[in-house]
């Protein structure tokens, strides 16, 4: 995208005392929720590590709850099961327990989940994308009889294409390409547009 650059008059305010690395607490500011499903300073990392699955339709993500994005559900997923199988991946700085929760409005309302919770247990070393990938991967391969693509209808397929860049990520997943593989070719990807972005970044 950085190569169709639009010919416009661009002014950039630069902020004071933020640096790249701060979380949102280290600010001082207060936080403002940008939608009602994104209340508080934290929603957008669960955002992140589950998003991707609220596109499809087919599973739950907290959305409708009192703990948006923050779940990871469906009537048909084996809690214990999924808590299980994320936890021996041991992905860094985050953790998963098995509960049960019924959404109270939205389009899931009085429908009984089971699910997880995601748990962060360190900022520093959570990899968010390596987690969403993770979930992603583990619903199709514990519970392959309910494939969360299969069951999707076609435009929340293209929602999920929009949304990840391409159909490259669903592809892999549903031809049960591994995670580890996965990663490191979107870390391969990283290469080429960090050094595209480089000079335009304005802070540290």
């Amino acid at each position: 995208w950085l190569d169709n650059r639009a010919k416009c008059k661009l002014t950039v305010v630069p902020m004071e005392g933020w640096k790249r690395s701060m979380w949102w607490d280290e600010t001082g500011l207060v936080w403002v929720p940008t939608s009602p499903h994104i209340p508080h300073a934290t929603t957008p990392m669960f955002y992140v590590m589950t998003g991707l699955l609220g596109e499809l339709g087919t599973a739950n993500q907290g959305v409708g709850y009192t703990l948006p994005f923050e779940l990871v559900g469906a009537p048909w997923v084996d809690g214990d099961k999924l808590a299980s199988y994320l936890n021996s991946k041991k992905l860094p700085g985050v953790s998963f327990r098995p509960l049960s929760y019924r959404p109270f409005y939205f389009d899931t309302s009085d429908t009984r989940f089971l699910g997880v919770q995601v748990h962060v247990t360190d900022l520093d070393l959570l990899n968010m994308t390596a987690v969403q990938i993770s979930v992603l991967d583990a619903l199709q391969r514990l519970f392959p009889e309910k494939d969360i693509f299969q069951r999707a209808k076609a435009d929340r397929i293209s929602a999920f294409d929009r949304a990840a860049g391409s159909s490259v990520l669903r592809k892999s997943l549903q031809t049960r390409r591994s995670v580890e593989t996965i990663l490191k070719e979107i870390d391969e990807e990283l290469v080429p547009f960090k050094a595209a972005r480089a000079k335009y970044l304005i802070y540290e």
